[in-house]
């Protein structure tokens, strides 16, 4: 799904209002419909509907000024000149700040340990979403160039590894099959065991494989995916094991 983000330049100028509210999200053919699509109430698909609902986009918010340029223009073939001034209070008040906003940033050369890696990325993250496994490995191995997210998500032209397991064993006539549902950190975890690592990837719950069946068939998803990993293994692997093999080995 695509979308156009837009700033509402005389909302964000009210000091009544919060910023926030000012920013809005249209489509990709940047039209607000109502009544099923009939009704376009807000048309913005050409730079001139822009200038005359007093909408910017925000993919210029880092280079206003050619858009600034046909917004002078048109306001002055209309005749009303005054509303250039309002564009240049919105430039000071609200653009401004996005481009003096200072964005602190971490540096981490290539020889820092994956410990180090991990230490920060738990130190800067802990606010807001509470980090997971999967998170914490692809910090890990991002130091080193590798992609996980890529490998569990997919990329263009590319499967991952989480639509493979949605469409395993799927019943005819249907899309998904029994692994639809399993998160990114219930495959971790699966692999973890298969394999005799020695230790869940979940924080706080470690395990040995030979007591692992007991405590991995309180998981379901977890159970569901060591029993097709192991299925694959005996059945003498395919291109899901060799990606397996190339996340386990980093």
């Amino acid at each position: 799904m695509k979308r156009w983000f837009y700033i509402a330049i005389e909302k964000a100028l009210r000091a009544d209002i919060e910023r926030e509210e000012a920013i809005f999200a249209l489509p990709e053919d940047r039209k607000l419909k109502e009544d099923f699509d009939r009704k376009t109430v807000l048309d913005l698909s050409t730079p001139e509907t822009e200038y005359k609902n007093l909408m910017f986009p925000v993919n210029q918010v880092f280079d206003w000024d050619a858009w600034q340029d046909g917004f002078g223009d048109y306001w002055v073939d209309k005749g009303e000149v005054a509303q250039r001034q309002v564009f240049q209070r919105f430039k000071n008040e609200v653009l401004q700040h996005f481009k003096s906003y200072q964005v602190p940033v971490i540096a981490l050369g290539p020889d820092t340990s994956h410990e180090a890696v991990c230490l920060v990325f738990e130190k800067v993250n802990t606010g807001g979403k509470p980090l997971d496994a999967f998170e914490l490995v692809t910090a890990m191995y991002s130091a080193k160039g590798y992609r996980l997210r890529d490998d569990w998500m997919g990329a263009p032209g590319s499967p991952g590894q989480h639509a493979r397991l949605q469409t395993f064993g799927h019943m005819a006539g249907q899309n998904h099959g029994v692994l639809e549902k399993i998160a990114s950190t219930d495959f971790l975890q699966a692999v973890a065991l298969r394999n005799g690592s020695g230790t869940f990837l979940r924080p706080s719950v470690a395990i040995r494989w030979q007591s692992a069946e007991k405590t991995a068939r309180q998981y379901p998803p977890v159970w569901r995916a060591v029993r097709l990993f192991q299925w694959k293994q005996e059945v003498g692997g395919g291109d899901g094991i060799r990606t397996h093999d190339r996340v386990l080995t980093l």
